[in-house]
């Protein structure tokens, strides 16, 4: 779902980073990029707590204790929240997605809290956000550079946020080779 918010895309992130790794209800670990947050979770599903009272006395019976927890041990739902945002004229554009309706809730629920003043986009209208930073390509460094001078500033360009990760260790890797 996507939402205009009267906010930077800053703001946006920061509340989202909060929202992850403070008030997020359901367990998880999550991530950021540029203007992205996304978290991928597992959530103990209470349903399964006594499901079957007759599987739960046969087993009783027959195998024991270490059997009865792994039939009522909860099952864990594994599921992705995301939310990302783009600058949209004097608004902010900000989309939310779950896998799971009752993640999708929290992130709704999120943004009528955070944003009151948030109007929905309708689905018609909703698009791709794209991050307003383009990637930035690593221009081989001259041959008289020193390797370690070069792999500080390639380090800089990942810290930045002008290369990615991946880009970096390629190009770190590439460097390390010819010493």
């Amino acid at each position: 779902m996507q939402f205009l918010v009267d906010a930077t895309v800053e703001e946006c992130m920061t509340k989202a980073r909060e929202l992850f790794s403070k008030d997020w209800p359901y367990g998880g670990t999550w991530y950021q990029q540029p203007n992205r947050v996304y978290l991928v979770g597992q959530d103990p599903d209470p349903d399964t707590w006594g499901r079957n009272i007759m599987q739960f006395a046969l087993i009783l019976v027959t195998f024991g204790i270490y059997f009865i927890y792994l039939v009522l041990k909860p099952v864990r739902i594994a599921g992705t929240a995301e939310i990302i945002a783009a600058r949209e004229g004097p608004r902010t554009r900000l989309g939310t997605g779950a896998t799971e309706n009752k993640f999708q809730r929290v992130l709704e629920k999120w943004v009528n809290e955070e944003f009151p003043n948030a109007e929905a986009v309708a689905p018609q209208d909703e698009k791709p956000i794209v991050s307003e930073q383009q990637p930035v390509p690593v221009q081989p460094a001259p041959e008289s550079d020193d390797i370690p001078e070069q792999i500080k500033k390639l380090a800089e360009l990942r810290d930045s946020g002008a290369i990615t990760a991946e880009e970096y260790e390629a190009k770190k890797s590439d460097l390390l080779g010819r010493m």
